[in-house]
């Protein structure tokens, strides 16, 4: 019977996941930037958009002080199933059919950027202002259900 290699990856895996997992986070965390690069640049050529952004230009917009310039929080490079979670550094394209390139990339947390996705500021403007309404019913236990558009 031959070796199973994916069968014994697989148990292999299962049984080092956090070793793993702290292992990923370690070399993240030691090339943040260059990691960051890879990723982006991948996504770019699966999805056929525009890439032009360097370590070095990741390196002159990564926050000095690793507050989400969205959320205010620390960030910090996290690894869960998924590769990240919600406080990791996160390369925004501001508008997404432009791609990777320089001038049209932001570092947020991962938080602020599943926020966005491809939101204007007009529809995140909307969610605000229709939760906003929600949360204050909410606390003043007057949860109304109508929630027509008021515009």
């Amino acid at each position: 019977m031959p070796f199973d290699v994916a069968a014994y990856n697989k148990a292999y895996h299962e049984a080092n996941r956090e070793k793993i997992l702290a292992q990923k986070k370690a070399y993240r965390e030691a090339n943040k930037e260059k990691s960051m690069l890879k990723n982006a640049r991948k996504r770019a050529k699966k999805n056929n958009i525009p890439f032009n952004i360097t370590e070095d230009y990741l390196k002159s917009i990564y926050p000095s002080d690793m507050i989400c310039p969205v959320l205010g929080f620390e960030m910090s490079v996290g690894v869960d199933e998924n590769g990240w979670t919600d406080t990791s550094p996160s390369l925004d394209r501001i508008i997404p059919e432009k791609g990777y390139v320089q001038g049209n990339v932001v570092i947020v947390s991962m938080r602020a950027n599943s926020i966005k996705r491809d939101a204007t500021p007009e529809e995140i403007r909307k969610v605000a202002d229709f939760y906003e309404k929600v949360y204050e019913q909410l606390d003043n236990k007057q949860l109304d259900l109508d929630f027509t558009n008021e515009s």
